[in-house]
């Protein structure tokens, strides 16, 4: 951080030095492919979610950054994104195959960020909820999943 006065020659820096540590509650498997970054993330609180706690009517997102290891043409991917959400007694709240369809999409973006995200409403779960989402290249067989529980207050 650097700050500087307007009207003088004043200045002061400080530095913090940090690790990035890797949430141990999500569960990654894949081949080739590799994330830089995956992390849950509450819309509602803007904030990581690091304890592995939500809330009902709460937009949780699941964000993969820095993917690399897909099959691109011409700086294009043809990805598949599947999410199945379960309680604990084993029902199926959300099972969806393919959410990103047959469009193609830039390598930058997929680099960027990708992401999914599900709300849930009402209170008749059994905690823990487990989300899975799983990336596929639709042009070789490499993937990416990532898994977590989340307790639902």
């Amino acid at each position: 951080m650097n700050i500087k006065d307007k009207k003088g020659d004043g200045t002061f820096r400080a530095t913090l030095d940090f690790s990035i540590i890797r949430d141990e509650r999500i569960q990654v498997n894949g081949g080739k492919v590799t994330a830089r970054e995956i992390y849950l993330f509450s819309q509602q609180r803007e904030h990581t979610i690091t304890d592995g706690k939500a809330a009902f009517n709460e937009n949780i997102y699941l964000l993969f950054e820095g993917l690399e290891g897909f099959s691109a043409d011409a700086g294009q991917l043809l990805l598949g994104l599947s999410m199945v959400v379960k309680d604990a007694d084993g029902n199926v709240i959300l099972d969806e195959a393919d959410l990103l369809g047959d469009s193609p999409l830039s390598m930058e973006d997929v680099h960027t960020q990708v992401a999914s995200n599900f709300i849930l409403t009402g209170s008749q779960i059994a905690n823990p909820v487990s989300c899975m989402v799983r990336i596929r290249d639709k042009r070789s067989p490499d993937w990416i999943s990532a898994s977590a529980e989340l307790v639902f207050e």
